[in-house]
């Protein structure tokens, strides 16, 4: 059983900090136009890896006194986010080439609605799916990464280079991320005002140096891995994932293997799988 005083300590600092919050939207949508002149002449591939790139330099990120994982940065995206476009930041291509894509399709798609063939307001589907963590936990970005670049190296032509380059772009952008909320943990640790305080940061400090560009040793660095690259990504995207996948299948490995190594109780692995869902 979630103890109710955790519960309404860890809530009611989310409620405040959103009921608050100031996406920065202006200011990185200004950085977004400066950075698609810079690129104009890329292909699609890579303005997007450059999208991602100055995204995870510019964005603002936090961490919470009673929350147990990092995630949240100012991109636009509201808290509450599944479904659909949430954010003109991460939105930015998606918007600026919806002439392309979109747009000629809108009074067919509407006349498919009337008739009931089609329910929806675009001829694609952004959000109904789940990342690949599979292989992030089994393999870790770093190894995702060297992959990419392997086959970057070994592309016969232009624009599959440009694809494995810009994937292996977003993954560094991802991973600066990671290591920004590493170094920022790492702070708090230092000047918090008591111990508990301290070994809160410290925890996350320490998982944020290793998921998820390495693979989670822990059920709690899985849960890490899981979070950060389901709300990181869709901030950086500008989209809902409307879904968090089989994550029994998933994570059962690793609650089996700190359960039976009296690394977390159920109670705790309670906890953290009721903070995960909050």
């Amino acid at each position: 059983m979630i103890q109710s005083e955790t519960y309404l300590r860890m809530t009611d600092e989310l409620e405040a900090y959103y009921s608050h919050l100031d996406p920065d939207t202006e200011r990185l949508l200004t950085l977004l136009e400066e950075m698609c002149s810079c690129h104009e002449n890329d292909s699609s591939y890579i303005r997007k890896a450059a999208m991602h790139e100055t995204l995870s330099a510019e964005c603002r990120i936090h961490l919470f006194r009673n929350f147990p994982f990092f995630f949240e940065m100012a991109s636009g995206r509201p808290r509450f986010s599944w479904g659909g476009l949430q954010s003109p930041v991460g939105c930015f291509f998606d918007q600026k080439t919806a002439g392309e894509w979109l747009n000629p399709y809108v009074d067919e798609i509407e006349e498919d609605c009337r008739e009931g063939y089609f329910r929806g307001w675009r001829p694609t589907g952004i959000d109904h799916h789940a990342l690949g963590y599979d292989r992030i936990l089994r393999d870790g970005f770093d190894t995702i990464l060297a992959d990419h670049e392997a086959r970057c190296a070994a592309a016969k032509d232009e624009r599959t280079r440009d694809f494995h380059a810009a994937v292996s772009r977003s993954i560094r952008a991802l991973l600066h991320i990671q290591f920004r909320f590493a170094a920022l943990a790492a702070s708090l640790a230092d000047s918090a005002s008591d111990e508990t305080e301290r070994q809160h940061y410290k925890k996350i400090a320490e998982a944020a140096k290793r998921v998820p560009a390495k693979t989670p040793r822990s059920f709690y660095e899985a849960l890490c891995a899981v979070l950060f690259c389901r709300e990181v990504i869709s901030s950086i995207e500008g989209i809902g994932v409307s879904t968090l996948g089989h994550l029994d299948r998933m994570l059962y490995p690793f609650y089996k293997g700190d359960l039976a190594a009296g690394r977390i109780t159920r109670t705790e692995a309670a906890e953290l799988l009721h903070a995960l869902l909050s």
